[in-house]
């Protein structure tokens, strides 16, 4: 089970529209969030050092992009949204889906996000696409429900940015430029801005590329600060280091084809889904077993509710990595998923007046 005094994402949408509330009954300054994707709790330590409050927050389970960003814009548990990560089964048909490409983005009826929140308050909602722009799919649909878009180009995602090295001065200035449409706006706004340093970090680490984007991204919030903005920024998850494990996935490889089970989740928890004619306890059993000790196989109970569309999206047994051995696809040194503490404890930042 998980056990944490930490707020955790749910929180991020409470904490601003607090801070919207104050500034539009106040000063009408426009508010511009950075969803920095990636960065641990001790990466902001270290570099966000002109933030005028810097708060730890705690990620949700599992620690992935899709289940995070949706639980930090609606304000609700993975319980409730039902996004449970990356490749699960929406119902009980039988097919496993990648919800960064399914059409279907599993609205529940009613639900409303931070976006909408802002309107109320006299705001004009936008999000910029950047690191989100690539994709097509009703995941992101869903988690900009009540903005306006604005189209504006790729950072870290941006081809001649795939697997080299980075310009940070270049990254840095698309993100200057993309602040600036918000502030050139006539009216208050509240914008969404996603960045991307984990398509990097997946493959090269906590750098010094990484630290120069984090110090450089702190500096450009303090000066629209003095621009009259209020600038925000969170993440969603940290990465660990992972290496693949040729051995577990060829066990893993064939049990999955001599049972009949089917592999979802993604990174660093995935999940089993057991025909109802076999044994869940037995199948634990003979994992717990067979497996390293540092790969934890639990019940889906241990860590989601019974109850719908739970019950159906995740598989019955969870195969937890609490080591830095696990699967990880080629080129990937830095993984997520679980629930180490870097991938755990992530930073909430506010510039300017933090009342």
């Amino acid at each position: 089970m998980i056990q944490t005094l930490l707020p955790d994402l749910t929180r991020i949408r409470p904490l601003m529209r607090e801070l919207l509330a104050y500034h539009a009954s106040n000063d009408k300054k426009s508010v511009v969030l950075l969803a920095v994707d990636g960065v641990r709790y001790a990466d902001a330590e270290k570099n966000w050092r002109s933030a005028h409050h810097l708060q730890r927050i705690a990620s949700v389970f599992p620690t992935t992009s899709s289940s995070c960003w949706l639980s930090a814009l609606t304000g609700t548990s993975v319980a409730r949204h039902g996004c449970v990560g990356v490749v699960f089964r929406p119902d009980a048909t039988g097919e496993t889906i990648n919800v960064f490409s399914h059409a279907d983005g599993f609205t529940l009826e009613g639900e409303q996000t931070l976006f909408h929140d802002a309107a109320q308050h006299g705001y004009l909602p936008v999000a910029l696409t950047s690191d989100v722009g690539h994709l097509s799919c009703g995941w992101r649909q869903r988690l900009l429900s009540g903005a306006r878009l604005i189209e504006s180009a790729l950072h870290f995602h941006a081809p001649h940015r795939a697997n080299g090295a980075i310009d940070i001065d270049s990254l840095i200035n698309q993100l200057h430029q993309d602040i600036a449409r918000i502030a050139a706006l006539p009216v208050p706004c509240f914008a969404w801005i996603f960045v991307d340093p984990d398509h990097y970090i997946h493959r090269h680490g906590y750098d010094s590329a990484i630290h120069e984007y984090l110090q450089k991204l702190d500096q450009l919030a303090t000066r629209w600060t003095e621009k009259g903005l209020v600038m925000v920024a969170h993440s969603d998850h940290g990465l660990v280091a992972t290496e693949h494990s040729p051995e577990l996935e060829h066990y893993l490889h064939h049990y999955l084809k001599r049972k009949g089970l089917t592999m979802g989740g993604a990174g660093r928890t995935r999940w089993l889904y057991v025909p109802r004619q076999l044994s869940t306890e037995q199948i634990i059993s003979e994992l717990s077993a067979n497996l390293p000790a540092d790969v934890e196989v639990a019940k889906r109970s241990d860590y989601f509710p019974p109850t719908e569309p739970l019950a159906e999206r995740v598989g019955e047994i969870l195969l937890i990595s609490r080591s830095g051995l696990f699967l990880a696809e080629p080129g990937i040194k830095y993984e997520h998923g679980s629930l180490c503490r870097d991938e755990w404890e992530v930073p909430f930042a506010i510039w300017g007046d933090a009342s």
